[in-house]
């Protein structure tokens, strides 16, 4: 089967971290193309995690034209509001209700519907791990289909 085909019938995105691999934790590289390389595509529930993961770090009021979009998680933590561990569960999970909002608010005016491996069913926080330089928090989102994806987020600390 060639690559194309497992993309017909379905829209793609320019995947925003280049070097993922599924079924293993890697360090991806915030790049739309290694250097020498072109660009990879991404669909399915890599394409929802990307799609989470600009809406999480999208900050509220940020986008002029789309002031909507977005969350507070990352002005929370600009602002040094984010000390403990308790203090980023609380705020995590407000704005995962808020990307949640937002990205079914976007699916529903889709062109075609997303598939149901595109749309988020839940984002569940399974770790925080703070240290004096970075916020590490480890999130398992899951799709309409029941396909799942973990993501870690490292995040400069400004506690």
């Amino acid at each position: 089967m060639s690559s194309i085909a497992s993309y017909s019938g379905r829209t793609i995105d320019i995947a925003a971290w280049t070097g993922q691999q599924i079924g293993s934790t890697v360090q991806v590289t915030p790049a739309l193309a290694d250097a020498g390389q072109g660009g990879e595509a991404c669909t399915g529930v890599v394409k929802l995690a990307q799609r989470w993961q600009v809406e999480f770090f999208t900050i509220t009021g940020s986008m002029t034209f789309l002031p909507a979009r977005g969350c507070l998680f990352m002005q929370q933590l600009q602002q040094g509001q984010l000390q403990t561990t308790m203090d980023v569960e609380q705020a995590f999970y407000l704005a995962a209700s808020t990307v949640a909002s937002n990205l079914a608010a976007e699916d529903k005016i889709a062109t075609p519907t997303p598939p149901a491996d595109e749309q988020l069913a839940s984002a569940t926080l399974l770790s925080v791990t703070i240290t004096a330089d970075t916020l590490l928090i480890s999130v398992q989102l899951t799709s309409q289909a029941g396909t799942a994806r973990t993501v870690i987020l490292p995040v400069a600390n400004t506690i």
